[in-house]
């Protein structure tokens, strides 16, 4: 079992490792390779979408008379998941992306848009830094866009002054109701509170201090017998005296 794990291979006397002669690929050969898709495609053929980081089993290949700054363009070949329809796309070193070739459309993506107009910005500063006549265009035409916009918001605030120019009439009619009504609350509120002063009944005092003398009584435990005008209490014992004889 220990044989097979030797890592020293057998050398014969006689071997040259000049005379090795590497395999030479050609330019145009196509590799399998297993890739997820770098962006959303619609097939053109089926109508099929393909959404970006589905994976596929693709075949590249180098392009010998297309590169970048010494950077190799490479095309990948995939089918389409529905009708199988040959897709083609390639790098795009220069914009660090991919391009679709054929038998596919690209969908819309906003980076790229971004990118392509702020590209485009600095491409138009650039020419008018170099041209003078284009930067004074620019200028002039700059001007004249902040000279109406400033018109424009003129006339906006104008208008809205006009439109919200106060009625005085009608503020002061409002203000009087306004008045009017606290006046008339305020003459209810006073009319209730005499209502109910001539509802209190008046306790006389009399009463009054006959009502406490029977709760202090009844605190202490006697309670007061109320005799009868004309009548008087008997007593509960009747003690009979003996007569000698």
């Amino acid at each position: 079992m220990g044989e097979r794990k030797v890592v020293n291979k057998y050398y014969p006397p006689d071997f040259d490792p000049l005379k090795l002669r590497k395999p030479k690929m050609p330019a145009d050969k196509q590799v399998k390779t297993r890739m997820m898709l770098p962006f959303t495609c619609k097939c053109n053929i089926c109508g099929t979408y393909l959404h970006i980081g589905t994976k596929f089993n693709m075949r590249k290949e180098t392009l010998p008379d297309e590169s970048y700054l010494g950077i190799e363009v490479i095309r990948f070949y995939f089918k389409c998941t529905r009708c199988t329809t040959e897709i083609t796309m390639k790098t795009d070193p220069r914009n660090h992306d991919y391009v679709c070739e054929s038998n596919a459309t690209r969908q819309y993506d906003e980076r790229r848009d971004l990118e392509a107009a702020e590209e485009a910005l600095e491409k138009m500063k650039k020419e008018e830094e170099q041209d003078p006549m284009k930067f004074l265009e620019a200028r002039t035409y700059e001007s004249r866009r902040e000279m109406d916009i400033m018109n424009a918001l003129s006339e906006i605030i104008e208008l809205n002054k006009l439109q919200a120019k106060p009625d005085t009439d009608k503020l002061l009619s409002d203000l009087r109701q306004k008045r009017q009504e606290q006046v008339d609350f305020q003459k209810s509120q006073i009319n209730e509170e005499d209502i109910k002063l001539a509802r209190v009944k008046r306790i006389d005092e009399t009463e009054f201090n006959k009502h406490l003398e029977e709760k202090r009584l009844q605190a202490k435990g006697l309670t007061k017998r109320v005799r009868d005008s004309g009548s008087r209490l008997k007593p509960k014992f009747i003690v009979k005296k003996q007569v000698s004889e």
